[in-house]
């Protein structure tokens, strides 16, 4: 999972939050998927468009949020490359015009 994660320390530091508390209040409520290990809290990068949260991150944790609540398997969901994205995972597929729409009907089906 820590692999393609961000600690908090750095997604404070994206965000320009002014505390790691505003951070875990985004993971407690749903926003942002996240999680700890031991003393650090660690966040799929995937979730971040640079200096701010994706814009399709709300549809995708709801998506996500049909099948799981387990952030590690959310997570592998987004970042498993896909033979039908031509070897992408649906996070990067999301991001391009040619192969969004096959990645959102993928992640509609997981679970389905």
């Amino acid at each position: 999972f820590r692999a393609g994660a961000l600690p908090t320390r750095e997604v404070q530091s994206r965000l320009g939050y002014e505390t790691p508390q505003a951070v875990h209040e985004l993971r407690r409520r749903g926003k942002v998927l996240g999680v700890t290990v031991g003393n650090n809290t660690w966040f799929p990068a995937w979730q971040f468009d640079g200096g701010r949260l994706r814009p399709d991150l709300p549809q995708i944790l709801v998506l996500l949020a049909r099948f799981t609540s387990d952030p590690v398997v959310a997570d592998r969901i987004m970042r498993i490359k896909r033979d039908e994205l031509a070897s992408a995972s649906i996070s990067e597929a999301l991001r391009r015009k040619k192969t969004a729409n096959t990645a959102w009907q993928l992640l509609n089906a997981v679970g389905a």
